[in-house]
């Protein structure tokens, strides 16, 4: 049997206990150091993934309301009485990824990509006798334009420049949806290198991609997204141990911060996206952004205890590299998930 270090006193419920006890007679938390291993956080999730009883009622006031308890709480010990960190996590970031894999869904589904007045058509379709017509006009405007000699700035009218770049995404899609021709066919009509591995692994992809309906290639995208933002919680974690080392030196309790903050994004994010369905505004964005915010610098201001001005300077240190790594992480996402699609 493993050697435990024991306490005192039950971490959870105070309960005294003797230096025979391995287990609180109590509420049953196990008797040892209040810092855990990653091999007990783990244990802990799997062991009580399933339990929920009453340990969601004592975990929402604070959740919701008080930034950074259910953190101090659990670091300090009182493991068994709030909901386990990752299960919150694993569960606010299912809904919030399957409301956000709907609403693409269905913004791919009903805004096609508009044309004049209006109009939609879909990008894969040939354009009508009165599309051409409309393309033609601008076209035509263009040219008269820049073929007036006494102008000495040519000004295209918006109409033209629209027809233009909507004839050349045509032609493009065309190109890419055509199931006939070779990629290199494809090449040569884009006039890109054959020879570059770079773009023949771009046509191909791209080809595999617009050749499918926009509904496969979107799930598949968030399902990576998802998997992508849970391999930066350690990330996340490594900022929050740098920058707070002096009152956390335990780098799981940092995790199990970056879990708690991640799950109120998510569930701040779900309730913006379940609103987006009825309703969309600027103003629900810069509303969601700001509570995340707000509850971000609170619970690091409770957690970690320093001043306010030290607190403010290192939270904005770690938006920034949180920012610059999130950025380049899903390029990278994209990128992956098209290069391997």
């Amino acid at each position: 049997m493993k050697k435990l270090h024991k306490q005192p006193a039950c971490l959870n419920c105070n309960r005294p206990l003797s230096s025979t006890d391995n287990f609180c007679s109590g509420c049953g938390q196990e008797n040892t150091k209040h810092t855990i291993s990653f091999g007990t956080f783990l244990h802990d999730f799997f062991s009580n993934y399933l339990s929920f009883d009453s340990r969601i009622g004592r975990s929402t006031v604070p959740f919701l309301l008080q930034p950074g308890l259910l953190t101090k709480k659990f670091n300090e010990g009182k493991r068994t009485s709030f909901v386990h960190p990752l299960r919150l996590y694993l569960i606010i970031s299912f809904v919030f990824f399957f409301l956000l894999s709907m609403l693409i869904n269905q913004v791919v589904e009903e805004r096609k990509i508009s044309l004049y007045d209006g109009k939609t058509f879909s990008l894969g379709n040939e354009p009508g006798p009165n599309e051409k017509r409309m393309i033609q006009a601008g076209i035509d405007s263009a040219q008269e334009k820049l073929n007036e000699k006494d102008s000495t700035l040519v000004q295209l009218p918006d109409t033209a420049l629209i027809a233009s770049s909507r004839k050349a995404g045509i032609d493009f899609m065309s190109l890419m949806r055509n199931q006939v021709l070779t990629d290199e066919q494809v090449l040569d009509s884009l006039q890109m290198d054959k020879k570059s591995e770079l773009d023949r692994l771009i046509v191909h992809q791209g080809r595999k991609v617009f050749q499918k309906d926009m509904d496969v290639f979107i799930p598949y995208l968030i399902q990576n997204l998802s998997i992508m933002m849970f391999l930066l919680l350690p990330v996340f974690a490594f900022f929050l141990y740098v920058l707070f080392w002096r009152r956390e030196k335990y780098y799981i309790s940092h995790v199990i911060h970056a879990l708690h903050l991640h799950s109120f994004s998510f569930l701040i994010l779900a309730l913006l996206l379940f609103l987006a369905f009825f309703y969309q505004s600027g103003l629900l964005v810069f509303a969601a952004f700001l509570i995340v915010t707000l509850y971000a610098f609170f619970s690091i201001k409770k957690v970690y205890g320093q001043g306010w001005w030290r607190t403010l300077l290192k939270f904005n240190v770690l938006g920034f590299c949180y920012f610059m790594t999130l950025l380049f992480a899903v390029m990278a996402e994209v990128a992956i998930s098209f290069a391997l699609f």
